[in-house]
C-alpha cells in the first residue's frame, strides 16, 4: 500500500538547487555513488535504535569507539594516555559540549569560577562559538586578525587575563580556509594554565590526508602539547550522512565534565553524554560506514583529486586579475574578493544564481565562498564558462552593473557590510521578523507550502536600518 504519491517528494524538491549537478558551492559533501548506496544502507540498518540506553544497543558504543580511535589516529592523539572522545549531532554540539566541559572543570575548581568565564577567539571563528557563549552564560573576546588573515597572536596576548577560560584557533577557519598558528597559542595555553580548543569541524577529515601527500601544514592537534581538545565533522570531508562529529579530548577527565547526571529522577538513573537524550544511532553508522568504505587510502585519493582541481578552480577566477583569493588558504575551500571597484562580487554572485549557480557570500572583507567536492568535478568547464562570461558582462556593462547593485541578494548583503557595529542590533532585529515569518504557521490547514515572507528582505532592512543614518 502506497502512502504517498511517488512524485509528491519531486513536487517539494522542484526548487531545489541541482547539487548533483555541481550547482552548489556549499552545504552538500559528497563523495559518491558507491557510497552513498553504502551510506544508506548503513542508516537503514539502524533506523529505530538510539543511544538511550548503550547496554541494550552495544552497536552504537561499538561504532563510536571506532570513528573516535580513527579520528584520534589521525590527529596524533593515540599515544596519549588518556585521550577520548564522543560523538555529537554536529560541530555545533561538539564545540559547545566543549565549552561546557572547560566551563564545569573551572567551575569544580574555583568556586568563584564565574571569575573565569572568558573565551578568547579569532574574528573568523565559526558562530557556534558564540551560540555556546550565549547558552552557557560565558562571554566571548575576539581577537583581530593578521593582513594573512590568521589570527593576530599579539592581539590574543592582550587579551589574556585572570578570567580567560580557554583560546580558541580554527584548522582552517571556515571563511578563508586559513589555519591559525596554532603553534603560538598551544605556547600561549600552556603558559597561562588555561584550554585551547581547535576547532577542526572542516579541517579534520582533509588536513591529515595533505600531511600524507606531503604538503607541509603548520601543526594543529595533539602534537602541540597545548591543544586540549578538537572537534571534526564526519558529516563534511568524513563523507557521512548529516548529524555526526567528532569531539576528542586529550584527558578523559576534562571530557566527563561535559556529561550531565542526575540521581534521583522518579525514572531511575540517567545519565547523558551530550545535548540530545534520545539519539539515533543510524548517522552514527553511516561515519562508521565512510571510514570502513574509504580508509585512509580512498581519503589520501579523493583529497589528492580535490586539491589538484581546486588549484585549477582558482586559477579560472582569478585569472583576469579581477579577483583574488583572500590570505594563503590550505584545502580546498577558499574565499574571493574583488580588485576592481566596478565589480562586486555580491552582483556577481546574484548573476551566477541567476544561471543556477548558488555561491555563499561573506563579509569583512565582501567576497564569495568556494567548498570544492566530488559532485564538482564534472562542472568545472561549465562553470568557467559561465563565470568568465558573468565577469566580461559586469565589467562591460557598467549601468547593468549599477542597477544590479541596488536589487536583489548584492543590495541586501551590501547594505549589511557597511552597518556601523552600533546599528547592527537594527539589522538583526529585522532578520529576527523575516525568521518568524517563514516558521510562521499555516493556518486552517496541512499544508507543505513554504509561507515566504510578504514583504521583501532587502525593503524592510533597508528602510529600518536608513531611519538611523
Amino acid at each position: 500500500m502506497k502512502l504517498m504519491k511517488e512524485d509528491n517528494f519531486n513536487e517539494i524538491k522542484k526548487d531545489d538547487y541541482n547539487w548533483r549537478r555541481g550547482r552548489t558551492w556549499s552545504l552538500i559533501y559528497y563523495k559518491d555513488e558507491s557510497l552513498d548506496q553504502i551510506l544508506k544502507q548503513a542508516y537503514l540498518e539502524f533506523f529505530y535504535e538510539s543511544t538511550l540506553n548503550p547496554m541494550v544497543f552495544s552497536s552504537a558504543q561499538k561504532m563510536e569507539k571506532f570513528v573516535v580511535n580513527f579520528a584520534l589516529e589521525i590527529l596524533n592523539g593515540n599515544q596519549l594516555p588518556n585521550s577520548s572522545g564522543l560523538l555529537t549531532s554536529g560541530g555545533t554540539e561538539s564545540i559547545i559540549m566543549a565549552l561546557k566541559a572547560y566551563r564545569n572543570k573551572a567551575r569544580k575548581k574555583n568556586k568563584w569560577w564565574r571569575n573565569q568565564n572568558e573565551i578568547i577567539l579569532p574574528e573568523s571563528t565559526h558562530v557556534a562559538f558564540e551560540k555556546g557563549a550565549e547558552i552557557l552564560g560565558l562571554k566571548v573576546r575576539k581577537a583581530k586578525l593578521k593582513d594573512d588573515y590568521s589570527v593576530d597572536i599579539e592581539n590574543v596576548k592582550k587579551l589574556i587575563n585572570r578570567r580567560t577560560l580557554i583560546l580558541v584557533g580554527s584548522a582552517p577557519q571556515y571563511p578563508h580556509g586559513v589555519i591559525d598558528d596554532i603553534s603560538s597559542l598551544s605556547k600561549l595555553a600552556l603558559e597561562n594554565n588555561i584550554g585551547l580548543h581547535v576547532d577542526c569541524c572542516l579541517g579534520g577529515y582533509f588536513l591529515p590526508w595533505l600531511e600524507k601527500l606531503g604538503i607541509k601544514l603548520p601543526l594543529f592537534d595533539f602534537r602541540l602539547e597545548g591543544v586540549s581538545s578538537i572537534s571534526l565533522d564526519n558529516h563534511k570531508f568524513g563523507y557521512s550522512a548529516k548529524g555526526v562529529s567528532t569531539l576528542v579530548y586529550r584527558d578523559i577527565d576534562l571530557m566527563a565534565e561535559q556529561f550531565f547526571i542526575t540521581t534521583d529522577w522518579c525514572g531511575g538513573l540517567y545519565a547523558s553524554p551530550s545535548f540530545p537524550g534520545t539519539k539515533g544511532i543510524a548517522p552514527m553508522a553511516t561515519a562508521y560506514a565512510a571510514i570502513k568504505h574509504l580508509g585512509q587510502k580512498g581519503f589520501i585519493q579523493n583529497a589528492q583529486t580535490l586539491m589538484n582541481k581546486t588549484r585549477e578552480l582558482q586559477k579560472i577566477i582569478t585569472q583576469n586579475g579581477e579577483l583574488e583569493i583572500i590570505g594563503k588558504p590550505v584545502m580546498n575551500v577558499f574565499a574571493v574578493k574583488s580588485n576592481n571597484p566596478n565589480l562586486n562580487v555580491f552582483v556577481l554572485a546574484d548573476q551566477l544564481q541567476k544561471k543556477g549557480w548558488h555561491v555563499d557570500r561573506q563579509q569583512k572583507p565582501n567576497s564569495i565562498h568556494f567548498i570544492l567536492n566530488p559532485q564538482h568535478l564534472a562542472h568545472i568547464d561549465e562553470f568557467e564558462i559561465d563565470f568568465n562570461q558573468t565577469v566580461e558582462e559586469l565589467l562591460m556593462r557598467p549601468d547593468k552593473f549599477n542597477h544590479a547593485a541596488e536589487e536583489g541578494n548584492a543590495a541586501i548583503y551590501g547594505l549589511v557590510a557597511k552597518i556601523p557595529k552600533g546599528f547592527n542590533r537594527f539589522a538583526k532585529e529585522e532578520i529576527r521578523k523575516v525568521m518568524k515569518d517563514m516558521y510562521r504557521k499555516n493556518n486552517h490547514e496541512y499544508s507543505d507550502r513554504i509561507q515566504m515572507p510578504k514583504d521583501d528582505f532587502k525593503m524592510k532592512l533597508t528602510k529600518k536600518v536608513l531611519e538611523y543614518f
